[in-house]
C-alpha cells in the first residue's frame, strides 16, 4: 500500500514510485535522504547565521550600517525576495561569513586517474579532500584574510578571483544544488533578525573555537545578549 503525499517531506519520499520500475524507495534511502536534508538543508544555513551575528556583533559600524539600509529600504515592514537588490550590505556580510566560515569546510572527490600536483602524486580511485575554509583564507587570494572585510567583495569583486579560490558552496558539476536558495534564505533571515533585535557578545571571542566536523559548528555553547532595536 502507497502512502498519501500529503506535502510534507516524510510523505513525499514514502508516496514516490520509479517511473519505470513502480518501486518505492528503501527504508535506507529515505533516511539517507532526510538526513541529507537536515544536515546540508538547514543545519549548514543555522551555523552560517550563528558566524555572522558573531562577527556582526563584533563590529557594530558594519552592523549598524546594515541596520540603517533596513531602516531605509524597508522599514517595518517583513523583509522579502523583492527588498534584496535595497540591501547590498546584506549580501555582502553573508559573501564574508562563507569564506571566513564555510559551514561544509571541506569538499572530497575521487580522482579518475593517476596524476601529480604540488608534489604529490595521487593514484586512481584515490579520495582527495579539499580544505574550503583554508582555500579560503589564503593571503596569495584574500588581503588580511583573516580580518571580517565585508566590503572586500563590493562592485563585483568576486567575478575576477580565479577560479575555485571562493567557493564556499563547493564548485563544478557537483556543486551544491542549493546554494543559491541557501545564499537567499540567509539574507532574509538576517535581514529579519537585524531589523528587530541588536545583538551583543558575551563570551570571548578567543573562547569561541568551531567544531571542525561534517558541518563547521562550535566546540562549546556561545552566549549571546539579544535585545529590541529602538529604531532612531
Amino acid at each position: 500500500l502507497c502512502p498519501a503525499d500529503k506535502g510534507d517531506l516524510l510523505s513525499m519520499f514514502l508516496a514516490i514510485k520509479d517511473a519505470e520500475t513502480g518501486e518505492q524507495m528503501t527504508d535506507l534511502q529515505i533516511h539517507d535522504e532526510l538526513m541529507t536534508m537536515f544536515i546540508a538543508g538547514h543545519e549548514t544555513s543555522a551555523i552560517g547565521l550563528a558566524w555572522a551575528l558573531i562577527e556582526l556583533a563584533r563590529h557594530p559600524d558594519i552592523a549598524d550600517r546594515l541596520t540603517a539600509e533596513l531602516d531605509r529600504g524597508v522599514g517595518d515592514m517583513a523583509p522579502t525576495l523583492e527588498d534584496l537588490p535595497k540591501l547590498p550590505t546584506l549580501e555582502l556580510v553573508i559573501k564574508e561569513t562563507l569564506r571566513l566560515y564555510p559551514p561544509a569546510i571541506f569538499v572530497t572527490r575521487q580522482s579518475l586517474q593517476p596524476l601529480s600536483f604540488g608534489g604529490k602524486s595521487v593514484k586512481k580511485s584515490d579520495i582527495i579532500t579539499l580544505v574550503t575554509m583554508q582555500i579560503q583564507r589564503d593571503p596569495r587570494w584574500f588581503d588580511d584574510p583573516l580580518t571580517f572585510r565585508p566590503d572586500r567583495f563590493a562592485n563585483d569583486a568576486e567575478r575576477a578571483l580565479p577560479k575555485g579560490v571562493y567557493a564556499p558552496f563547493g564548485a563544478g558539476p557537483r556543486v551544491c544544488i542549493g546554494n543559491g536558495f541557501a545564499t537567499l534564505e540567509m539574507q532574509i533571515v538576517l535581514a529579519t533578525l537585524m531589523q528587530r533585535f541588536k545583538f551583543e557578545l558575551i563570551t570571548a571571542m578567543e573562547d569561541i573555537q568551531p567544531r571542525f566536523g561534517i558541518t563547521l559548528a562550535f566546540s562549546s555553547p556561545v552566549q549571546m545578549r539579544i535585545r529590541k532595536r529602538r529604531k532612531q
